[in-house]
């Protein structure tokens, strides 16, 4: 093609937009819906369909826009891909951005390796990079955050600063302003939770009734640290379905274990289904086996491990039950210690006993 040339809907009038020698000119008639100068730079191979769109160009090469003022102020940045009004529209010098939706990406001035899908996807943020967002309003409050993922609908809405951060799913982190290091997948997950860093929290409802700081959390699973107090929960690694309310430094694993588990319990390791799924305020206590410490409502410093290992034990402290049904009899009873197969089995009360079996 040499010259200019122009493509109407309607044979009269043709409508035709008169660009320079370089460039196809289309405006189309006002009955259809695309209408627009398109220009195309053989030299740069830049790509522009709108009105004021590319206007700034001068060395930057392989853009693509399509939108009015979409990559409107782009001069010397190269591989740019934007479509929506105002998408890109204020980037200058930055490369290898992607933004997809009306507003995405608008006032990104220099950074770099950008994705946006939506309406005001990542629409604030002015010179961060290896960003990802995917949703209407995802990612919309962060500035100059870099190596965040957002998925959902207003993903990450919240966060300005905050680096490092993945979330998929709906109210994940919407409030974490300037958190870092987060892992958010699934539904209500984390919803309140600002500034908190280093998080991983996948299923739903976890961590919903808790404001401000929580910390080095690993929750798996639904129904999690769901009790509001005024205290952060942190270093917790939980995998678990409807497991503890509360607490820190604690490791559950296991289906409905330490279910009643509130704020004041810590530093508790309990693995195996139903396992201290009665107790609120744990601490220190061991309990590894399906049933092990059960029903055990109040007691510190508790060791138990095996198969129903102390599993109608309601009070006691400093007891240690290692076996298969170790101590199943003791109703209760501190300072006990019963090793073996149904070791310490004929005992219901007491304390102070020690049996090997």
């Amino acid at each position: 093609v040499f010259g200019p040339v122009g493509i109407g809907m309607i044979p009269d009038p043709l409508n035709i937009n008169r660009l320079n020698a370089n460039e196809i000119g289309v405006n189309l008639n006002a009955d259809v819906k695309l209408k627009g100068p398109l220009s195309v730079d053989y030299a740069g191979t830049n790509l522009f369909w709108g009105n004021n769109t590319g206007v700034g160009i001068t060395t930057g090469t392989d853009n693509t826009s399509l939108g009015m003022d979409a990559l409107a102020g782009v001069t010397t940045g190269s591989d740019n891909t934007a479509m929506g009004r105002s998408a890109l529209a204020s980037l200058t010098i930055g490369s290898n951005n992607t933004g997809a939706g009306s507003g995405a990406l608008m006032n990104l001035t220099s950074g770099n390796d950008n994705t946006a899908f939506g309406m005001d996807a990542l629409i604030n943020c002015t010179s961060g990079s290896q960003n990802t967002a995917l949703g209407s309003g995802a990612l919309s409050a962060v500035t100059t955050g870099s190596n965040i993922t957002g998925l959902g609908f207003n993903a990450l809405a919240s966060v300005t600063s905050g680096s490092n951060n993945a979330v998929l799913g709906s109210n994940v982190l919407p409030s974490n302003a300037a958190g870092n290091n987060n892992v958010g997948i699934g539904t209500d997950i984390f919803p309140n939770l600002n500034p908190s860093n280093n998080n991983i929290g996948i299923g739903s409802n976890i961590l919903t009734a808790v404001s401000g700081a929580c910390d080095n959390n690993i929750l798996l699973g639904t129904n999690l640290l769901t009790l509001a107090i005024g205290l952060p929960y942190a270093n917790n690694v939980i995998i678990s379905n409807d497991g503890p309310d509360g607490g820190s430094r604690n490791t559950v694993v296991g289906i409905e274990a330490a279910n009643a588990l509130d704020e004041t319990s810590a530093d508790n390791v309990i693995l195996g289904y139903n396992a201290l799924n009665a107790s609120t305020g744990a601490l220190q206590t061991v309990a590894v086996g399906a049933g092990t410490l059960a029903v055990m409502s109040t007691g510190l410093n508790n060791t138990s491990v095996g198969y129903a290992s102390a599993a109608i034990l309601t009070t006691g402290s400093n007891n240690s039950f290692i076996g298969y049904q170790s101590g199943v009899s003791n109703n209760t009873g501190s300072n006990n210690s019963f090793t073996g197969y149904f070791a310490g089995s004929s005992h219901t009360t007491g304390s102070g006993n020690s049996l090997t079996e």
